[in-house]
């Protein structure tokens, strides 16, 4: 089963951490690219490549392990000039 992507360019999204990880916290980013890739059963399934907030290069993520973040209303009103 093909899992079709769920975030776009420019969503930001947090990363759920696994309780063992170096990672005390969730980390948030920004969705900079999407990249599908194959696994080893030839099925396609989705990553991204994910700028989180205080790094200077983006990492590769699967789609599983993020959540998009829920934008505010203030920030979903737009105005016409």
């Amino acid at each position: 089963m093909t899992k079709e992507p769920t975030f776009k360019v420019g969503d930001d999204v947090f990363k759920l951490n696994h309780p063992s990880s170096k990672y005390t916290g969730n980390r948030r980013g920004k969705i900079v690219k999407y990249q599908p890739q194959y696994n080893r059963a030839k099925r396609l399934q989705p990553y991204y490549s994910v700028l989180f907030d205080g790094r200077g290069t983006p990492e590769l993520i699967a789609q599983k392990s993020l959540r998009l973040i829920p934008r505010t209303p203030a920030e979903t009103i737009t105005t016409k000039s």
